[in-house]
């Protein structure tokens, strides 16, 4: 048993009374401004870029010429040809283990950056 009667009583320090000034802010995506520029940007989504190895595979036996990039940006797919990555970005493989995205890409381009669809 506890030499302390109170639970609040012990070998801590207890602070008393300091006043906590509570702010509460607006999402960032809030049209008005708000006073932290951290808060104003709004959140930009990553955007992931793979290359679908069974497009390729479909092509070289069909006689095709199906686009073979995948360009996810949320819950959208854009497919094309060729895609130009206007700004910083890293290459990731994710390994024997799991794969990155839920179609099953284990290596993928991740850029926050703008992309211009070239064809």
């Amino acid at each position: 048993m506890s030499k302390y009667k109170n639970p609040f009583e012990g070998p801590f320090k207890v602070v008393k009374d300091k006043k906590i000034k509570i702010v509460k802010r607006k999402s960032a995506y809030s049209s008005k401004p708000l006073p932290n520029d951290l808060l104003n940007e709004k959140r930009k989504k990553k955007i992931y870029i793979h290359v679908n190895q069974h497009v390729i595979r479909a092509n070289k036996k069909n006689n095709d010429n199906d686009p073979v990039i995948t360009i996810k940006q949320g819950n959208k797919n854009t497919y094309c040809h060729e895609v130009e990555i206007k700004g910083p970005s890293r290459m990731r493989y994710g390994g024997n283990d799991k794969p990155i995205l839920s179609c099953g890409a284990r290596v993928v381009i991740e850029t926050e950056s703008e992309i211009e669809v070239i064809k």
